[in-house]
């Protein structure tokens, strides 16, 4: 029996998702007044990977609502030194005429982090340009600099996909989930619940799915619900698609039968 948890670091999911911290290329973008923006976000600054290292913060995942002019959001830290990933960060704005959104963060440390950006939407999904900057005497202060923001698509849906062994049993594998994406929590964290099903050379296994979307990211825990009794941990990200988002996953099955091991999986709608 073996249960092994593979952690994802921050920036190879910046680098999975986009070009990469500080990449500099942003989509060019337009505005229109009182854009609905609501959703799932992950914000990229225009910080260089060498800069990263040390920088305060450089990246945030988290979820904007947008009501009207009124603008409200609630982040957290992908990467930085200064705060726990763990901390929320609430920020508040609003859409101007032009529609270009400023939020401003109410609880940092002893700073006041701004936000400024102008967006675009492309097959439903919002792109955003701008900079932020955080000022104050606390440990977040960072100059004014280039922000990217990029809307992650919900991951409810009906997906396949082609399983392979990182060790234990079988060697190759298809899959099925059905999941469904809930309304951020007050977190800015994305409830993900529904089912995904293995099934290997010798025996099928079903779980129960229940995890959170951040950003491009999702984590989820598994227990069997048919097959042998078997738990399970998930780690992977939400790769963006022209009408659907496919899923690279790290699976983890803890079993006393079959399907017991870690494994790859790559599922699409």
């Amino acid at each position: 029996m073996r249960y092994i948890v593979l952690c994802l670091l921050a920036i190879s999911v910046i680098v999975s998702f986009v070009s990469g911290c500080g990449s500099g290329m942003h989509p060019t973008t337009s505005s229109t007044t009182d854009q609905n923006i609501t959703g799932n976000w992950f914000f990229d600054t225009d910080i260089t990977p060498a800069q990263a290292i040390t920088s305060p913060i450089y990246a945030f995942t988290g979820a904007i609502n947008s009501q009207g002019v009124n603008v409200s959001a609630v982040f957290r830290a992908l990467g930085g030194t200064c705060i726990s990933p763990s901390q929320d960060i609430a920020l508040t704005g609003s859409q101007a005429a032009d529609g270009t959104v400023t939020l401003i963060s109410t609880n940092l440390p002893n700073n006041v982090a701004t936000v400024t950006l102008s967006f675009t939407t492309l097959y439903d999904l919002s792109n955003g340009q701008g900079s932020i900057s955080i000022t104050g005497s606390g440990p977040c202060a960072i100059q004014s600099t280039g922000l990217g923001a990029y809307e992650v698509q919900p991951v409810t849906g009906a997906y396949t996909g082609t399983i392979s062994a990182a060790s234990g049993t079988p060697s190759t594998a298809t899959g099925t989930a059905n999941l469904i994406q809930a309304a951020a929590n007050s977190d800015g964290l994305f409830p993900v619940t529904g089912s995904i099903t293995i099934a290997g050379a010798s025996c099928t296994s079903t779980f129960s799915f229940t995890g959170l979307a951040a950003g491009p990211n999702i984590s989820a825990t598994l227990a069997s619900t048919s097959g042998p009794t078997a738990t399970g941990v998930v780690t992977g990200t939400i790769n963006a698609g022209i009408y659907a988002p496919s899923l690279t996953l790290s699976i983890n099955i803890l079993s006393s039968g079959c399907n017991d091991g870690a494994f790859n999986a790559t599922f699409s709608q």
